[in-house]
């Protein structure tokens, strides 16, 4: 039923509508602040989680590229994968190589690999002097061709020279047979290793052989070189995993302050609809001039 009065008391009531309906429910927009805020903390939110995806990603992939090369540490320094045969040849070559050492110590500080025979360089350098040797002096070459000889031996006599002592004092060193006595024998024990260069040559002829048929095995380089890679993807992994943990607080960050926004944007939203709705309510009583209505709704709100 609707409130009798006088035109002032309709009027009031008027103006109380435009109070109720305007003044209170306008100041309830969502404020532009607070979804430039929400939009911000999402973008952010969502870089982070980028981040933090490419990072675990590279991290899976330097586990697996660890996890390779520490098998391949462990091949190249497992000696049980060796055969009979192979054990056999590093067996010998580790024999050549202690003899060489006990009997021509000098040789610790030569390059073991370095294919230089000298005894073999004094054999045929002695064996072309000689031949060129007996083209002199027998009155069957014409000058010109001696002369030509002489200036071809030269450099072989010089050559020579430097090299003959060079073998005799490695010759020399060589162990002479002793006799070995038993009870009922006796025998010659002979040196079988040869000279210091012979003793080269085998040891040469073994490595190449063992690289040949194993080339991984025991070289000590490419064993150097995959634990000195093992200790780069190990540092750099705990680099990036530190930098993850980083990102995974920040992304919890960021989750919190989405949800606190989302929470206090959901309130607004909330508000907004409650005070749109009680604005349609008056409008409805004012058209219907529902006065006793419109005041309860006053006070009330």
């Amino acid at each position: 039923m609707a409130l009798k009065g006088d035109d002032n008391d309709n009027q009031h009531l008027s103006n109380l509508v435009h109070q109720f309906s305007f003044a209170k429910t306008e100041q309830h927009f969502i404020d532009p602040e607070l979804e430039a805020t929400l939009t911000l903390a999402k973008e952010l939110r969502k870089r982070v989680r980028g981040e933090k995806k490419c990072l675990f990603l590279k991290i899976q992939s330097l586990k697996g590229e660890l996890k390779v090369e520490n098998l391949k540490v462990l091949e190249l320094s497992d000696k049980s994968k060796w055969k009979n045969h192979q054990i056999y040849k590093l067996y010998t070559l580790d024999e050549y190589h202690t003899k060489l050492l006990k009997h021509f110590p000098e040789s610790i500080n030569e390059n073991l690999e370095e294919e230089s025979d000298p005894d073999i360089e004094l054999a045929e350098i002695v064996e072309r002097i000689e031949k060129l040797s007996s083209q002199l002096g027998h009155g069957k070459t014409n000058w010109a061709t001696e002369k030509q000889l002489l200036k071809e031996l030269e450099p072989l006599q010089r050559r020579r020279s430097i090299l003959e002592p060079e073998v005799k004092q490695a010759e020399a060193k060589v162990p002479k047979p002793r006799l070995v006595r038993y009870p009922n024998y006796e025998y010659w024990q002979k040196w079988r290793y040869g000279s210091k260069y012979e003793l080269k040559r085998n040891i040469r002829k073994c490595l190449k052989e063992i690289r040949v048929e194993y080339p991984d095995f025991w070289n000590e380089k490419k064993l150097a070189q995959r634990n000195q890679r093992v200790s780069q993807i190990e540092k750099e992994l705990e680099f990036l995993e530190e930098r993850f943990d980083i990102l995974e607080r920040k992304e919890e960050e960021a989750t919190k302050s989405v949800m606190k926004l989302q929470i206090q944007r959901k309130y607004e939203i909330d508000l907004k609809h409650k005070y749109c709705e009680l604005k349609q309510k008056v409008q409805e009583l004012e058209i219907e001039k529902d006065w006793v209505l419109l005041e309860e709704l006053s006070s009330k709100n």
